[in-house]
């Protein structure tokens, strides 16, 4: 069954933001609470991806065969911008980009308290947690993977701060776990 008629629903009007659009690309402002594509135990055909291509398909631009694809992904209750491509071979030339780190991965995030320091790196090893209750798929494990982030303090009040976070590595909950480690 085709995602065309996706386009007519609600979930579709309510989740689906282009912020730019060419030949090539779609940049979405993802909400919070979309999943950006299905994964185990997720089947309802109600991902960023799906929507993506249900527009696609509703305007005729998917060329032969082709299907849109993720540049990179956001966490379901992180909103943002995400990248789509609209083929195989603009995916190929966005990760070129990516793994060239011509691109500066620049986050906006409001946390409890504040970190030590106006502005730092962070440097830890994040690991899988096998801990389901706390809802965090990452840990801080020195046996873990490289991970990288630098953050900038811009307001504190309330014991809430906002921060800029640029991200070197870009793992799993990387934000947050680094954040919360600090």
């Amino acid at each position: 069954k085709s995602l065309e008629s996706i386009v007519n629903t609600n979930h579709f009007k309510k989740n689906f933001k282009i912020i730019y659009e060419d030949d090539d690309l779609l940049a979405c402002n993802k909400p919070a609470g979309l999943i950006v594509h299905p994964g185990t135990g997720h089947l309802k055909r109600d991902t960023l991806i799906e929507l993506a291509t249900g527009y696609l398909l509703s305007k005729g631009l998917l060329k032969n065969g082709e299907e849109p694809a993720l540049v990179h992904r956001l966490d379901k209750d992180t909103s943002g911008i995400i990248l789509i491509a609209k083929s195989k071979q603009a995916l190929r030339k966005i990760h070129e980009i990516f793994r060239s780190r011509d691109i500066v991965k620049k986050y906006i995030a409001i946390c409890h308290n504040r970190p030590p320091e106006y502005e730092g790196e962070i440097v830890l090893g994040l690991s899988r947690s096998h801990e389901q209750k706390s809802g965090m798929k990452m840990k801080v494990g020195e046996d873990g993977q490289f991970s990288k982030s630098t953050y900038k303090l811009i307001t504190y009040n309330n014991n809430l701060s906002r921060l800029e976070v640029l991200l070197e590595t870009g793992k799993t909950h990387q934000i947050r776990v680094h954040l919360a480690h600090v």
